[in-house]
């Protein structure tokens, strides 16, 4: 088994191994840490947001578009086109209880975000890895599950990572029914003793 002691942790961005205090603390990621460092992070965000930060003119010409709605339309706030209501997802937390972009705009992003590519990105920065130090631990075991030797996975991933969730450690590369079988019993290697003992008695071996 592979066993990687998590004190240091590579940006999913500028790919420069970091200290974990150079990483925001996240609770949903599995080494409780961003996967891209502070720095990339304010960079990143700054770019996202950039858009938002509509100059006077823009401004106001959005302002102009949305004075002329009437109940039944609204404004796009990516294409900028108006619409009818009908165009737009209902969500009742938005203005006129749809979603600020319409149903196109939506489809779009949808697409690069749950693209093979962003998905398998996002499935190894829940762990702190990168293409690299996965395709180095898929090498180690042979390219097959560390437990029963198969090659099984999803969310993009050809094997998932196996972590200790004490410690935030990784242990190696398993397939969907080992990861899930070892998880159910607690990853306590004495349950999983007494579980072979219990198959192997009704199998009639000793």
């Amino acid at each position: 088994m592979v066993s990687l002691i998590l004190t240091t942790k590579r940006c999913s961005e500028c790919r420069e191994e970091k200290s974990l205090e150079e990483f925001h603390k996240w609770t949903r990621a599995r080494d409780g840490h961003r996967a891209q460092c502070k720095t990339c992070r304010k960079i990143d965000r700054r770019k996202k947001f950039q858009p938002l930060l509509r100059s006077k003119e823009e401004y106001l010409h959005l302002h102009t578009l949305e004075s002329c709605e009437d109940p039944g339309t609204k404004v796009c706030v990516v294409c900028k086109t108006m619409k009818s209501l009908e165009k737009f997802s209902p969500n009742s937390g938005y203005r006129k209880g749809v979603f600020s972009r319409c149903k196109a705009c939506e489809r779009v992003r949808g697409v690069e975000r749950y693209s093979p590519d962003a998905r398998r990105k996002r499935a190894l920065a829940q762990y702190g890895l990168d293409e690299d130090l996965y395709s180095g631990l898929l090498e180690t075991q042979g390219g097959k599950c560390a437990i029963c030797g198969s090659l099984e996975g999803r969310s993009g991933l050809d094997l998932f990572v196996d972590h200790d969730h004490d410690t935030g450690a990784i242990r190696g590369l398993l397939c969907g029914n080992c990861n899930t079988g070892i998880g159910m019993l607690g990853d306590d290697p004495d349950r999983l003793e007494t579980a072979t003992a219990y198959l192997r008695k009704h199998k009639g071996e000793t």
